[in-house]
């Protein structure tokens, strides 16, 4: 019977160490894509000055 405990103890702590992660690549995924979007708009804005 512990094992049973143990093991579902275990996958729980893997599966909220898998959501924590996820939510981290989702936050440096934001990060990249607003630092894309600006660098898109710094582009299109010096092609109409020129």
């Amino acid at each position: 019977m512990s094992f049973l405990v143990a093991a579902y103890l275990l996958l729980w702590v893997i599966l909220f160490g898998y959501l924590i992660r996820l939510g981290q690549r989702q936050r440096e995924l934001g990060r990249q894509l607003e630092a894309l979007e600006r660098a898109l708009q710094a582009e299109q804005a010096h092609q109409r000055e020129a």
